[in-house]
């Protein structure tokens, strides 16, 4: 990447769909290079944690 450009990555979720079981499908707007596109991730749930920042 060119980091002195283009600093930073950023992804924007723009909504989650629960799938069967554990399964799900992130999706939002990934922008790289300055260009900007919608994207979908597949999720899976693993499990979950304690909260390191103490909210949850």
């Amino acid at each position: 990447m060119d980091t002195d450009t283009y600093p930073e990555a950023k992804f924007i979720s723009t909504s989650f769909v629960q799938k069967e079981g554990k399964f799900g499908i992130l999706k939002g707007n990934l922008t790289l290079h300055g260009i900007t596109k919608a994207i979908e991730i597949k999720t899976e749930f693993i499990g979950e944690g304690k909260d390191p920042w103490g909210w949850i």
